[in-house]
């Protein structure tokens, strides 16, 4: 008997907390491509250092805020962390500027003349009473990795209004603002 009620509590636990909503998983990649900028080659070698996040926006959950309220979309997620989404993006960028004589990235061990450390600060889909829209912040950083002193140094700053709020409209919008980017970068 004993067997029997706790085979039914331990039924009963398993399938309520069992999810069975019918909302499917969305997910987003960036893959952002630039169109060859002319602009004077270097010889230099540059190595791409991975993107410092601040706050929780370098995983792979899309963040909204709302009423000073910071909190994540439940059925949408970028492919992979958003951190490793912008680096492939910006060394895929530099390579296929042709600016530098290489570019390689933080795990190489090639001697590099350049570092170009990258600082996300924000990558949030603000959603206010009256307006939508993308703010997008990422800082960079040239260092010359001889003297350790810093060529140039730039904060990266986007807002971009969004038709509709959604997680959708937030990625196409996040798009536009990062192709934006890797084009001055």
């Amino acid at each position: 008997m004993k067997k029997i009620i706790f085979l039914s509590i331990v039924v009963a636990l398993f399938t309520g907390c069992v999810s069975k909503s019918n909302y499917k998983m969305s997910s987003y990649n960036l893959d952002v491509t630039v169109s060859d900028i002319n602009s004077p080659k270097s010889n230099k070698v540059i190595m791409v250092k991975y993107p410092y996040v601040l706050g929780p926006i370098g995983g792979s959950r899309i963040y909204y805020k709302r009423d000073n309220e910071t909190n994540y979309y439940l059925y949408s997620r970028w492919s992979g962390s958003l951190s490793s989404l912008i680096y492939k993006d910006i060394l895929t960028s530099l390579q296929n500027s042709n600016r530098f004589k290489s570019v390689v990235g933080y795990n190489s061990s090639a001697d590099a003349n350049i570092v170009l450390e990258i600082q996300i600060i924000d990558f949030y889909h603000i959603v206010d009473k009256t307006t939508s829209y993308a703010k997008i912040t990422i800082g960079i950083k040239y260092i010359d990795k001889n003297s350790g002193k810093i060529i140039k140094s730039r904060v990266y700053s986007y807002k971009k209004d969004i038709p509709i709020a959604n997680a959708k409209n937030f990625v196409i919008i996040s798009k536009e603002a990062l192709k934006e980017f890797l084009s001055q970068l």
